[in-house]
């Protein structure tokens, strides 16, 4: 395995002693880029106003930059949007319909305002000779 001897006997010595724990590795110091309790109150009002409420993550945070002078990043106002669970659609995304929307049949009352087509392939017996049946129709 390719591992020090030395290590094995670190580790022996340590569960030997119980105490043997990786959190005891991390560091318990707060990141240099760790927001400030000021750019937290910038994010969450930035977040909530209905000025920004259509806003992306992205728009959000050169919005900052621009206004306040301050960069956070887009991933952090993700996060928090996210933590709220506001972070659906905004933007011109939030006014688009579904990909997968039902058509709208509402105001169909006459004849001659539905039309339908379809065109398929169908194969036949002769070799590299499809046929191509094409249908339009009304409803």
């Amino acid at each position: 395995m390719q591992i020090n001897e030395r290590r094995i006997q670190r580790w022996r010595i340590a569960a030997e002693n119980e105490v043997y724990d990786r959190k005891s590795r991390e560091s318990t110091q707060k990141p240099y880029n760790a927001l400030t309790p000021a750019e937290n109150v910038i994010v969450d009002q930035m977040i909530t106003t209905k000025e920004h409420a259509d806003s992306s993550c992205r728009v959000l945070s050169i919005e900052t930059l621009n206004k306040y002078g301050i960069y956070i990043s887009h991933v952090t106002f993700y996060n928090r949007m996210k933590a709220k669970g506001i972070n659906g659609p905004r933007g011109i995304y939030a006014r688009r319909k579904s990909k997968h929307s039902k058509p709208d049949f509402g105001k169909i009352d006459k004849p001659n305002q539905l039309w339908s087509w379809d065109i398929s392939y169908i194969k036949t017996t002769t070799k590299y000779q499809p046929l191509y049946l094409c249908f339009i129709g009304l409803v």
